[in-house]
Formats: structure tokens, sequence, C-alpha cells
């Protein structure tokens, strides 16, 4: 009697994992999206918006301290005063830190004032307001899992 129950009990689960693997989707479920970005904050329409996305703390890390890294994307887009929106497309599912800055005049870098603070608009993916150090990856990063993720970056000088 107990080897037959064994066996039924053993029949059932088996029965069960069948079931529970037929019930999985067919279709792969995408590992790349879309980061749709929301830039606030601009002061005019003039110049472009430069930005770059990193991948990695080391890649961010040495963007921010200009010891020139490589993005795994970059790119402009047209500013208009108050705000603006780009879409980076295709990207791998991941974690990442973007980096922008609005050139209002078109010289390809972040002016800046005697103190080193700068004049034109800049912002960093999870900053709302300037920091009081350089952004650090930790503070910076978000996770990039949906085929279409949000992200609002504040302007600060």
């Amino acid at each position: 009697m107990k080897q037959l129950l064994r066996g039924s009990a053993l029949l059932l689960l088996v029965g069960l994992s069948c079931g529970a693997a037929q019930a999985r989707p067919a279709s792969p479920i995408s590992t790349k999206g879309d980061i749709v970005v929301s830039v606030q904050g601009l002061r005019s329409s003039e110049g472009t918006v430069r930005w770059a996305l990193y991948r990695s703390a080391d890649s961010f890390s040495n963007a921010v301290n200009s010891r020139g890294a490589a993005p795994v994307r970059q790119g402009t887009c047209p500013p208009e005063a108050g705000g603006s929106s780009f879409v980076i497309k295709g990207l791998p599912h991941g974690d990442y830190a973007l980096l922008m800055f609005h050139d209002e005049d078109m010289d390809n870098e972040v002016d800046k004032r005697t103190l080193g603070l700068p004049k034109e608009r800049v912002g960093v993916s999870n900053y709302s307001s300037r920091p009081t150090r350089k952004p650090v990856w930790r503070k910076a990063r978000f996770s990039h899992n949906q085929s279409r993720t949000p992200l609002t970056i504040n302007t600060f000088r």
C-alpha cells in the first residue's frame, strides 16, 4: 500500500511539473527596450541638448572626472524653453546612468564659472538638484528592465 501511495504521489508530481512547463509562455521575453527621457528646466531653445549614457560605475566615474570615458550611447536633441525629450532605442536591460547638458553656445563643452560651477544647465539621472560633490554612480544609476523605461532629468546650474 505504501508503494502504491508513493508511486501515485510521484506520478502526481511529474504530472504537475509537466503541466507547469506547458503553461509557460511560448514567446521569449524581450531583453531590450527603450528609455524615454524627459528633460526639465531648460532656459531657452538655443543650441542643443547633449547626452551620454553609461553602463558601469567605472565609465560613469571617468566621464564625471573628465577622463575620456566611452558612453554606451550618446546623442543630441533640440531644446525647447522649459524642457525637451528624446528616446534611446533598443537598449539591453540593465543598470545605466545618464549625463546631459544644454549646450546653448554650441561649443561642445559645459561652460563653467570661476569656481568650476556650470554656466549652462546640466542634468544627471536621479539627481533633482545640483549635487554638493561630483555625481556618483550609486545615486545616478537607474534600472532599465521594461519595454519602455521612463526617465525624468531635472537640470540645474
